[in-house]
């Protein structure tokens, strides 16, 4: 006889399917303090545009993007869900894609 906890735990795993980039939005704090100090709750914040590649379908012919990149994206949202988990992810095509987001060090970085 098994107990509950010995039992095995399934997560869905999401593949892109046809031209689709699937993006997993970043997770975001519970709330935030505004520079005046105002904490806003979840619910007033304005939805991110900013996530990760979660993968890219097997039809999709775009350059300069992978799986794990960081990426900006278009503010007209496209179809969405949250799993079991609370992880969310968007459906896009690459066209919807901004940018890729690179960090590089504040000392490399000249304003003139």
């Amino acid at each position: 006889m098994k107990h509950a906890d010995n039992a095995i735990k399934k997560v869905p795993q999401y593949s892109a399917i046809g031209d689709a980039i699937l993006i997993r939005l970043l997770s975001r704090d519970s709330e935030t303090v505004t520079d005046s100090g105002i904490r806003l709750p979840d619910t007033m914040k304005e939805e991110e545009h900013f996530g990760t590649v979660h993968d890219i379908g097997p039809d999709c012919e775009v350059t300069g993007i992978k799986k794990g990149d960081k990426v900006v994206f278009s503010p007209h949202q496209p179809t969405g869900w949250q799993n079991n988990a609370g992880a969310r992810f968007l459906k896009m095509r690459a066209q919807d894609i901004w940018s890729v987001v690179t960090y590089v060090d504040k000392a490399n970085i000249s304003l003139s």
